[in-house]
């Protein structure tokens, strides 16, 4: 007799790009590239910039944080804040009143593009600080 092999399922394969996004819960980001027009801007910014963070909850809010430095003492913690979506067939990032285009997305990191008013196109690439539970 010959037994059947079941293949293995990867969990992040089968994962909405919203919980990749999110999570369960929620899920914590931070910078970790920008590219304007193809040029690094990333290694040129403060440590207080660099350690922004984006927190994407399942419920639909965002915020914008500050993270652990500030670059001047009397900032606000968060930044901005509001309510998060995906659309065009989760090919777009909504954050607010600003869209997004969707690069790429896998488990522990996402790039989103715009196009600015001077028709400059900014790459910003985001890195998982918080894992994705797939149980």
């Amino acid at each position: 007799m010959t037994g059947c092999k079941k293949k293995a399922v990867d969990p992040v394969a089968t994962t909405s790009k919203s919980e990749l996004m999110a999570g369960k819960t929620s899920r914590i980001w931070q910078t970790s590239a920008i590219k304007v027009d193809g040029k690094d801007t990333y290694t040129s910014l403060g440590a207080c910039f660099k350690d922004n963070q984006l927190v994407l909850k399942a419920d639909g809010d965002y915020e914008r944080n500050n993270g652990a430095v500030k670059c001047k003492a009397s900032e606000p913690q968060i930044i901005d804040a509001g309510k998060w979506s995906l659309k065009s067939n989760d090919s777009e990032l909504v954050l607010g009143v600003r869209t997004f285009q969707i690069v790429e997305l896998s488990a522990n990191q996402f790039t989103i593009k715009v196009v600015t008013a001077t028709d400059q196109v900014v790459l910003e690439t985001f890195t998982a600080q918080t894992a994705l539970a797939t149980l």
